[in-house]
Order: C-alpha cells, then sequence, then structure tokens
C-alpha cells in the first residue's frame, strides 16, 4: 500500500532529524560551555589542533549561533514530517484502497 509506504518512509525522515536536532542542540552547548582557559587546555589535549591559533570566545559563540540556526531548521523539518504522518493518517481507507488499485 503506498500511503503505508510513505508514512514508512516519513517516520524514518522524522526519526534522523530528531536525531540531528539533538546532535545540534548538544553541539551549541557544547560551543557555548566552558571558560577560555578550559578549551585551551583542550586544545592542547589533541595533537591535530596545537598548530592552531587559540578559539576565541566569539568564534565560540559564532560557532554555537550557527548549530543553533541548524537546530531550528531540524526543529522545522521535525513539525513537517509530523504533520505529514497526520495527514496521511488521516485519509480514509477508500483512498487507500483506490491507490492500490491504480
Amino acid at each position: 500500500m503506498l500511503t503505508s509506504d510513505i508514512t514508512e518512509f516519513l517516520q524514518e525522515k522524522l526519526a534522523k532529524a530528531e536525531m540531528a536536532l539533538r546532535a545540534r542542540e548538544e553541539a551549541a552547548s557544547t560551543w557555548r560551555g566552558g571558560t577560555d582557559a578550559e578549551w585551551r587546555e583542550a586544545d592542547q589535549v589533541y595533537p591535530s589542533t596545537r598548530h592552531l591559533p587559540p578559539i576565541t570566545k566569539a568564534e565560540r559563540l559564532a560557532e554555537a549561533d550557527r548549530e543553533d540556526r541548524i537546530a531550528e531548521k531540524c526543529r522545522r523539518d521535525i513539525e513537517m514530517f509530523q504533520a505529514a504522518i497526520a495527514i496521511l493518517d488521516r485519509l480514509p481507507d477508500s483512498w487507500a484502497s483506490e491507490d492500490q488499485e491504480a
């Protein structure tokens, strides 16, 4: 049945959007957290970042803002997937059976 296939697809997309939202919210929180000293210390722990200049608070906050914007997009995606699933759930059974015949 086409409607169940579409619903299943949308439910998968919804689950991925919810995971992405959690990841972006955590990232934004991480970028906002910590002191300059803690960030300098963390920079020294990872060899790949030792050659880079220390990240400034303004840069961290800018990155947090970017993550927040992406999180907001994820929230809109979640709302859209939920609405689409709700619409499909309200379709009359006759519509779904007509869809199968076509």
